[in-house]
Formats: structure tokens, C-alpha cells, sequence
């Protein structure tokens, strides 16, 4: 009986085990890397694109044939810039916490510090509590700082279609460029003009209309023939089959004003394209400046918050002095991520304005019928 009463309840320990086992949460900290080439691809493949391996390590992006090319294409280009976007700003916030993190470490440090002078006389109750202000201020900004990397990743969750766990954030695996790129102007102007899909839509349009036009005339019999000439004939020596002027100013100038304002959108998409690029080709100087600007600012004030460290140690100097060292340190080195995101940012945006997005990410685009790529 005893042996029975026995197995029973190591059964029933082993249960409890198994069932508290099982209930546990998931480890929290884990993190999942993500690299920006598997980035636009989930995106595209989020989107309906198909995205094939090919040599070279190339990518091929097949989009549905019942889609019109140049609008899969825009459409594509459109994806790929939010995806680089949202992965670049991922970066950003991240670094923006680290910097906050070690900011907030520092701050414990010092309030450590402070604590253990106060206990040997050589601090007051009042330097104590203006450090552990601060403490708490750099712990309140690291929350703020975590609010802003779940909203990212929440961004680039959704452009790539990317389920978010809880116990597993996203951590972006790239590095971003800090080489300075001077594109030259002229030759993306003309890369513009030939490879935006808008402007290629639009052409397209314009050389329907032209097509209209002539056709229409030449029903009309009065084709290589100006307007006037016709109109103002006799009618003996009209062009046989040709109508009236009253019956030909009553068809033609539709036709004609279809064209003149598909020539005026024309115009007009190629004075936004030009617009466009032209915002983001100073963008890449004007940021590429203030990344130099802004590290330089940080190794400044690294430099100043170590010396005002060893001042505090050897009491040459105020714990205000220290704790002002300490924030614009961390300041500084938070402030440094941004001008390297917005200069990664530009330079996607450049290519967009191209319309070289996916030559930017070595994709090539073709439809699903086996076509050759566009």
C-alpha cells in the first residue's frame, strides 16, 4: 500500500512538472535578424510578386500578366523604397535605444558613485537626489525609445508581411552605407526621363492619342494635309471621302485636344520627376554633412565626459558638471543615428526617382508569361 501511495505521488509531482513545463512563457530577449535583401523580397512576395533566384545572385520579380507592366512596375519600385525606408528607420530606433541604454547605465554609475561619497561626508543629500533625477530620466527615455522600435517593427512587419512575437523582435542584420556617393546630375536626369515608369505610362498614352489622331484624319482623307488647307478648299478640290469643315472641326479637335492634354500631363510628371530627384540628390550632400557633423559632436563630448569623470574622482569638479557631460553625451550619441538613416533614406530615394530601385536591390522584371524582363 505504502509502495502504491508512493508511485501515486511521484506521478503526480512529475504532472505538475510537465504542466508548469509546458504553461511557461516564451524566453523573452531573443532576437530575429533581418537582413534588407530578405526584407524586399518579403515585401514584393507580400504584395503578389514572385521573386526567383537566379545567377550571379540576381533576383528575378515576375508579376501577374493581367497587370500592365509599367504599373506592376511602379507598384514595385513603390514597395521596395517603403521596405528600405522602414528598415533604415528600424536601425535608427534601435541604436537611438542602445545610445538611451548606456546613457541610462551611466546615470546608475554616477547615482552609485554619489551614494558612496555621500557615505564617507563628501556628498550632500541634494547631489544625491540630482543624480538619481537624472537616473530616472534616462530610464523614462529608454521607454520611450522601446515605444519607438515597436512602432517600427510594426512598419516593417506589415510591409513584409512578417508576424511579430513578442519574445522575438526584429533586429535589422545590415549595416548602412557611410561612403559619400556623388551621382552625377545629367546622366540621372536622362536615366529619369527613360526608365520612370510614370513617365513611361504617360508616353505611352501620348503616343495613343497621336495614333488616334492620324488615323482619324486618315479616314478623313485629308491625311499629310494641315487642317486649314482642307477646310478653306473648294469643295471640288477636297480629298475624295473627305467631309465638310463643319462636319471635320466637329471630330477632329476632340482628338486633338486629347493630345495636347496628354502632352500637357507629360510636361508636367516630368518637371515632378525632375522636382523629386532633384530634392533627394541634395539630400544625400545635405545628410552625408551632418554625419560628419554629429559624430564629430559625440567624440567631442566623449571626450569631455571622460575628463569630467576623472575631475569628479579627484573633486575638481561639480556633480552638475558631470551629470551635464553625461547628457549630452548620450544626447549626442543618439542624435548621431539620425543623419545616417536619412543619408541611407536619400539615397534609396534618389534611386526611386531614377526609376532604378530594382537595380538597386539586383532584381530584373518580368511578367508571368515568360517574357523577357522589362
Amino acid at each position: 500500500m505504502k509502495r502504491l501511495v508512493g508511485c501515486l505521488c511521484l506521478s503526480l509531482v512529475v504532472c505538475s512538472e510537465d504542466v508548469s513545463r509546458a504553461a511557461a512563457p516564451p524566453v523573452a530577449g531573443a532576437t530575429r535578424s533581418l537582413s534588407l535583401a530578405e526584407a524586399a523580397t518579403r515585401a514584393l512576395e507580400h504584395k503578389g510578386y514572385r521573386v526567383e533566384r537566379r545567377g550571379h545572385g540576381s533576383l528575378r520579380v515576375v508579376h501577374d500578366s493581367r497587370i500592365d507592366s509599367l504599373e506592376a512596375l511602379r507598384l514595385a519600385n513603390q514597395t521596395l523604397l517603403n521596405t528600405e525606408v522602414a528598415y533604415w528607420n528600424l536601425y535608427q530606433t534601435r541604436m537611438a535605444l542602445s545610445a538611451r541604454k548606456q546613457g541610462r547605465r551611466c546615470s546608475r554609475e554616477s547615482l552609485r558613485a554619489c551614494k558612496s561619497r555621500k557615505e564617507v561626508g563628501e556628498a550632500s543629500r541634494k547631489e544625491v537626489a540630482q543624480a538619481r533625477s537624472q537616473y530616472e530620466s534616462m530610464r523614462t527615455q529608454c521607454r520611450d525609445a522601446s515605444e519607438a522600435v515597436a512602432d517600427s517593427e510594426r512598419q516593417l512587419s506589415a510591409l513584409t508581411g512578417l508576424d511579430l512575437d513578442a519574445g522575438c523582435p526584429l533586429r535589422p542584420s545590415d549595416h548602412p552605407t557611410l561612403t559619400f556617393s556623388r551621382p552625377d546630375w545629367e546622366a540621372a536626369m536622362k536615366e529619369t526621363l527613360a526608365r520612370r515608369p510614370e513617365l513611361r505610362m504617360t508616353r505611352n498614352e501620348v503616343f495613343s492619342c497621336q495614333v488616334a489622331l492620324l488615323r482619324e484624319r486618315a479616314v478623313q482623307g485629308i491625311w499629310q494635309l494641315s487642317d486649314k488647307q482642307v477646310w478653306n478648299a473648294p469643295a471640288k478640290d477636297r480629298p475624295e471621302g473627305s467631309r465638310s469643315g463643319s462636319d471635320a472641326m466637329s471630330s477632329t479637335p476632340p482628338l486633338q485636344m486629347q493630345l495636347a492634354q496628354a502632352l500637357e500631363v507629360l510636361k508636367d510628371q516630368e518637371g515632378k520627376a525632375q522636382n523629386f530627384l532633384e530634392s533627394y540628390y541634395r539630400r544625400i550632400s545635405l545628410n552625408y554633412k551632418q554625419t560628419q557633423a554629429t559624430r564629430a559632436q559625440r567624440e567631442a563630448f566623449a571626450e569631455l565626459l571622460e575628463a569630467r569623470k576623472t575631475q569628479y574622482a579627484a573633486g575638481r569638479c561639480s556633480l552638475t558638471a558631470l551629470l551635464a557631460a553625461q547628457r549630452g553625451w548620450t544626447d549626442a550619441l543618439g542624435h548621431e543615428t539620425y543623419p545616417i538613416a536619412a543619408y541611407n533614406n536619400a539615397l534609396a530615394g534618389f534611386e526611386y526617382g531614377k526609376g532604378t530601385t530594382l537595380d538597386r536591390h539586383h532584381m530584373v522584371f518580368a511578367k508571368n508569361d515568360g517574357n523577357r524582363s522589362k
